[in-house]
């Protein structure tokens, strides 16, 4: 773990969750939990950073993974065959802030998943 907070971020943003696994009024959200721990169990192992946690719309038309450390490029890196290969992200945008999600001033890197990087 971080003895102080990571100033860099990735945040992915993706869509369709709710096409995939919505179904008879039944909201399926295994998927997302396999994939929440999946991701934290790689981040455990790679030591590049952690993953905050998640939220999905209501209806599962978007959704977003935020994920926190030292250096959004190794985080990203760490993760990336990941969300390439699922079919919950695939698709989506991952967002690299290489400072301060919340300063306007930090570069942003926006990269689409299921794509070669």
């Amino acid at each position: 773990m971080f003895d102080m907070p990571p100033d860099q971020a990735v945040i992915v943003q993706f869509a369709g969750y709710g096409d995939q696994h919505f179904r008879n009024g039944e909201r399926d959200l295994a998927p997302l939990e396999r994939l929440h721990l999946d991701i934290e169990g790689t981040l455990s192992v790679e030591g590049t950073g952690v993953m905050d946690g998640h939220e999905l719309a209501v209806d599962g038309s978007t959704g977003s993974l935020f994920l926190y450390g030292p250096d959004a490029r190794a985080l990203f890196d760490s993760i990336s065959s990941i969300l390439d290969s699922s079919s919950i992200t695939r698709g989506g945008t991952a967002f690299l802030f290489f400072g301060d999600v919340n300063d306007e001033a930090t570069p942003v890197e926006a990269l689409p998943l299921g794509v070669t990087h």
